[in-house]
């Protein structure tokens, strides 16, 4: 489902300095499996997310997902191509604070050939399961992060992707909420969904779903 051949990421800076966020890495993930990968901040957890996402491009090296060659992908085709495969849950949300929870859902069906109230009626149910039912109405910027977060991981799943990447999905979700998010992962999994987290909980180290822990060290695979 996903490959990544000797992909390097490389940012410049000013001037002729640069940092490297991956060096020559290579890995595969089957369909279906979930995957955790683990290593502390700015170790490249959310370069590779990003990558396999198509929303930013390797410096070297091929990314293909789903049978598709997505490491030069000109953004008119990564747009689309993320709306139909990928559910991206973003570490800061990424939710804009003038739409409602509900909008923020839907927002990314929009460009499809879906009716207004099928959308709405899949985001109730997703958002309902998540708990934030209350909350239908009101703008991201006046919910809590918990709830936002609620709200992303919602937003990520209403397109029925078969890949979910997760770049710290719980980090503002308190015990009962991350444990309801595992149930969730659980199902997703039964469902035969191809799942990446990037995360430092523990939690998810050791849990039985978990098909392999990768550890990301300085940019390479540990």
């Amino acid at each position: 489902m996903i490959r990544l051949t000797n992909v390097s990421k490389i940012y410049p800076l000013s001037g002729a300095d640069s940092v490297t966020a991956l060096e020559n890495v290579s890995l595969s993930i089957r369909e279906g499996e979930l995957v955790v990968l683990k290593g502390i901040s700015g170790s490249g957890k959310s370069t590779l997310l990003a990558l396999i996402a198509a929303m930013t491009k390797p410096t070297s090296g091929d990314v293909v997902v789903a049978g598709r060659s997505v490491a030069k992908l000109p953004d008119r085709f990564a747009s689309d191509f993320r709306r139909n495969t990928i559910g991206m849950i973003f570490q800061k949300f990424n939710l804009l604070g003038d739409l409602s929870a509900i909008d923020n859902v839907t927002l990314p069906l929009i460009p499809t050939h879906e009716s207004a109230s099928d959308i709405k009626e899949r985001a109730y149910r997703i958002l309902k399961s998540l708990g934030v039912k209350k909350r239908l109405g009101s703008l991201a910027k006046h919910l809590s992060g918990g709830e936002q977060q609620r709200v992303a991981i919602a937003r990520a799943l209403v397109g029925d992707p078969a890949i979910i990447l997760a770049d710290e999905p719980t980090a503002s979700l308190d015990r009962k909420l991350t444990l309801d998010f595992v149930e969730m992962l659980k199902t997703m999994k039964q469902s035969g969904k191809t799942i990446v987290i990037a995360t430092h909980d523990p939690l998810f180290f050791d849990l039985g779903i978990v098909d392999r822990v990768i550890e990301i060290d300085g940019g390479r695979l540990a």
